[in-house]
């Protein structure tokens, strides 16, 4: 195990590395922020003791532990701006609840992993309970005390303390090319119509569901997947200390629709499902909108916004030579609920500690030790919902004999006993 983390705090004196100066691919919204470079201002092939591809929670926690072990680290998104654009409904647990399901010896990870969320603007609301609705005729109320988090700001905020210490960030760079030898990688990103390589001792693919890394290491697709798609509103008539989950499979086939409070003046609206489901989302997520009176009076305050999800559990190999995956590459969503921010930045810094310890090949073991049981009781649960879900007939029937203990251990993906 990695030595623990010291407190997590920003004014932490950065690291003695120069940060690059650059101009090219510096973003108008960034000024106050370290310089992001578009591309290496110089040519020869730079070395880094770690890569870091995708810049999302994963991603952007595994760069700024990397900083924090003393290694060099890359972080390279094809984004023009690190934690945009943000398709989530931007909900996470309380803190002591992970206490209860991740292993006690990896409680380190966790005190590591929420500090940012304590950080100026970034924790946007506390919620107190889950509302669940099945279908129309049930209403259930779970004490699952929870925070709603700006999740751009998140990773911004880890992404600000990784350069501080001496990590370098890359923007619209996009990953096209992956050579690997004994004890390097090579890796070729298009950015601006030029074509750059970097070379890393290791590189964590942080690059999403359908990760560019995976694919050139030969890993296919995900057998599973499911669509989430996400509007901010204001003007929501909801209580600002509840998240609502409706579980309707008119709504959201195999899946549910959500209204989550980023506060008392606007809220994340969406809704997710296994695809294909045989219906055209947008069709769904209006239906939404015309049937929950709460949204009646509400104006949208952003774009909507869709992405994919891993919904099937962790991938068989995590790690092909030196390429480890992480987050939804690696498929750490929990796939009875589509929640993962908490548990992507876990397989982030993970994956940096295997590294740091000089025994890379142990990351898989000790990222299914952390999250094996817990995302495969979520595949599980998952599984059993869409049995019940599959006609109308059988889901009114369990909608209404479901104990409400066993629909908080489903969507919690707690252990039933």
């Amino acid at each position: 195990m990695g030595e623990t983390p010291r407190p997590w705090s920003l004014e932490r004196p950065t690291s003695e590395h120069t940060l690059r100066s650059c101009t090219s691919g510096r973003n108008p919204e960034l000024q106050s922020t370290p310089n992001f470079c578009a591309a290496p201002a110089v040519s020869r092939l730079e070395e880094f003791d770690i890569l870091v591809v995708g810049s999302g929670p994963a991603g952007a926690a595994a760069a700024c532990y990397a900083a924090e072990r003393g290694l060099s680290v890359a972080l390279l998104t094809r984004e023009k701006v690190p934690g945009k654009p943000v398709i989530c409904g931007e909900f996470i647990p309380a803190i002591d609840w992970a206490h209860e399901i991740i292993p006690s010896d990896l409680s380190w990870i966790l005190e590591y992993t929420y500090g940012p969320v304590e950080e100026p603007g970034v924790k946007l609301n506390d919620i107190e309970a889950i509302e669940v609705r099945l279908g129309l005729s049930r209403r259930i109320r779970l004490e699952f005390p929870s925070l709603v988090i700006d999740k751009e700001k998140l990773i911004r905020t880890w992404v600000r303390r990784a350069q501080k210490l001496g990590a370098e960030v890359f923007v619209r760079h996009t990953l096209i090319h992956l050579s690997q030898s004994q004890n390097s990688i090579t890796a070729r990103f298009r950015s601006e119509g030029r074509s750059v390589e970097l070379r890393g001792g290791w590189l964590i693919a942080a690059d999403g569901t359908m990760s560019t890394a995976a694919r050139l290491t030969g890993i296919g697709r995900y057998a599973e997947i499911a669509l989430a798609i996400n509007q901010r509103f204001r003007g929501v008539d909801y209580p600002k200390d509840r998240l609502l989950m409706w579980v309707d499979p008119s709504i959201a086939p195999r899946g549910y629709a959500w209204i989550i409070p980023r506060g008392a003046e606007e809220a994340n609206v969406g809704l997710g499902h296994p695809v294909p489901a045989g219906v055209r989302t947008l069709d769904l997520f209006k239906r939404v909108l015309s049937s929950l009176p709460e949204l009646r009076n509400s104006t949208p305050s952003s774009e909507l916004m869709g992405k994919f999800l891993p919904v099937c559990g962790l991938r068989r190999s995590v790690q092909v030579g030196r390429v480890l995956l992480a987050g939804d590459s690696a498929g750490t969503c929990i796939p009875s609920n589509g929640g993962g921010i908490n548990t992507a930045m876990i397989s982030g810094v993970l994956a940096v500690d295997a590294i740091a310890r000089e025994c890379g090949e142990t990351y898989g073991k000790s990222l299914r030790k952390a999250l094996g049981a817990l995302l495969t009781r979520g595949l599980r649960y998952r599984r059993v919902a869409d049995l019940l879900m599959i006609t109308i007939g059988t889901w009114r029937l369990a909608a209404r004999v479901l104990p409400t203990w066993l629909v908080k251990r489903g969507i919690t993906a707690t252990s039933l006993f």
